[in-house]
């Protein structure tokens, strides 16, 4: 079961004071722990609408199977009510309980009425009550681990003032048993953040539209959803897309690039058995093309054990260079050279290289050019089964028509005269004189 661990951080700051580090997690038998959060005891493991099941059996909860574990559990208060303001009984409960134990694990996260498909959040916090009491127990004690439910990102204030956080999304039927083998080191956490998580609901790319003070929201994001926004744009956030920590460490090395992919080798340099999700990302500068600053386009899940090192191969595919060209409606390819990046997540060291890539999607034809008024140019591509007609005029390209086999069948007088399908066309000479070449100056990004 592959939670995300998301941090870890010394019990003490004892490499300044000559003693041993210590990391909060995993927790070793016999720790006093204190369970806070209504979670503990309610879990959350679904959405609500649509997405509501039926589970062959009562999902579990953390209260139902801490007890199996080795940890010493001093007691469980639960700290704050779902859906309503803090209480301050419940609150001075919980922070009384905590000043008994030498960790706290916190559980909470989003509720079932923070996220739902009838609505939309206003916010990225968590619920008041949980973020109120949160604050107090740092107060008192400064060894607090916080696991997180929910199914949506959030904005993380007391970050600073906890020492792990272990993310399990909604965790299902036995997700209490999979976070408690998690806690204790029985299985080593692989999991990766499929979402970016912003510092502040202000640092994300729609906040300034939406939700919409007037009658229709619009999606201004274009192809900058996520994190090829942050990357593009240099924008800092608290956990990256596809971050994730492990109990132990890997080193990355030896990276080969040829036509058909990448092969680099991973090394398990830590002392247990892990898993690390290698992350392939694809960047190109163009002054033609409309993209992010890098791509995800491959990831490998590799399984090793202490010391053990594998070479890994991920394939390149016919999606990994290509972007969508709104002039010929379709996918293409932009020769040039492209940089390839590998890594545990996007922020992180890479290793990488570059690779340089001379072709261009599909191969086409110049079939005929015809010059209209105003010495413009109409000219007929063919590309597979496919004809496009474009205008060309100085540095506008113009598709006007995107025609099959059957309705090619025109004759070239009537192209003349804007019998082409749906086009309302200009007479003019039928000519052959442009080549392949005039064409290229109009399409640099294109070859034959």
């Amino acid at each position: 079961f592959s939670l995300c661990f998301l941090l870890r951080t010394k019990i003490k700051n004892a490499k300044r004071r000559g003693r041993k580090i210590s990391q909060i997690l995993p927790l070793k038998p016999g720790t006093k722990v204190a369970v806070i959060g209504d979670f503990a005891k309610t879990p959350r493991y679904q959405g609500a609408g649509s997405s509501l099941v039926n589970p062959a059996k009562q999902p579990e909860a953390i209260l139902d199977v801490i007890g199996s574990t080795d940890l010493d559990v001093v007691a469980y208060e639960q700290g704050y009510i779902r859906n309503r303001k803090p209480n301050q009984k419940l609150t001075k409960a919980a922070v009384e309980l905590a000043k008994k134990a030498d960790i706290v694990l916190f559980f909470g996260g989003l509720d079932e009425i923070s996220e739902s498909e009838g609505l939309d959040r206003t916010h990225m916090s968590m619920p008041a009550a949980q973020e109120t009491l949160l604050n107090e127990l740092t107060t008192v004690n400064k060894n607090i681990i916080v696991v997180l439910s929910a199914g949506s990102a959030i904005e993380m204030p007391w970050y600073p003032y906890v020492k792990g956080i272990v993310h399990g999304y909604l965790g299902g039927q036995a997700g209490a048993s999979a976070m408690l083998n998690i806690l204790t080191g029985k299985v080593n956490p692989s999991g990766k953040l499929n979402e970016t998580y912003p510092i502040y609901y202000e640092d994300t790319p729609a906040y300034a539209y939406y939700p919409s003070k007037e009658r229709s929201s619009e999606y201004r994001e274009s192809l900058y959803v996520g994190y090829r926004y942050y990357t593009t744009v240099g924008k800092s956030t608290r956990f990256p897309f596809g971050y994730g920590l492990s109990y132990t460490t890997f080193e990355y090395k030896d990276l080969k690039i040829d036509t058909e992919g990448v092969t680099f080798t991973i090394k398990n340099t830590g002392n247990v058995s892990g898993t690390e999700i290698a992350q392939l990302y694809v960047g190109k500068s163009s002054e033609t093309v409309f993209r992010p600053v890098r791509e995800l386009k491959g990831f490998v899940r590799v399984e090793l054990q202490p010391g053990e090192e594998k070479e890994v191969r991920s394939g390149f595919d016919d999606k990994t260079f290509r972007f969508y060209d709104t002039r010929t409606d379709s996918w293409e390819i932009e020769s040039g050279t492209y940089q390839i990046m590998i890594g545990p997540y996007f922020t992180t060291k890479w290793i990488g290289g570059y690779q340089k890539v001379q072709m261009s999607g599909r191969s086409f034809q110049v079939v005929d050019t015809i010059r209209i008024a105003n010495n413009k140019l109409v000219q007929v591509i063919k590309m597979g089964d496919v004809y496009l007609v474009i205008a060309v005029a100085k540095d506008n390209v113009t598709m006007l028509a995107k025609l099959t086999e059957e309705e090619m069948g025109l004759t070239e007088a009537e192209i003349c005269n804007g019998k082409t399908p749906g086009q309302n066309g200009e007479k003019g000479q039928m000519t052959f004189q442009e080549t392949l070449e005039k064409l290229k100056e109009h399409f640099p990004k294109k070859q034959d």
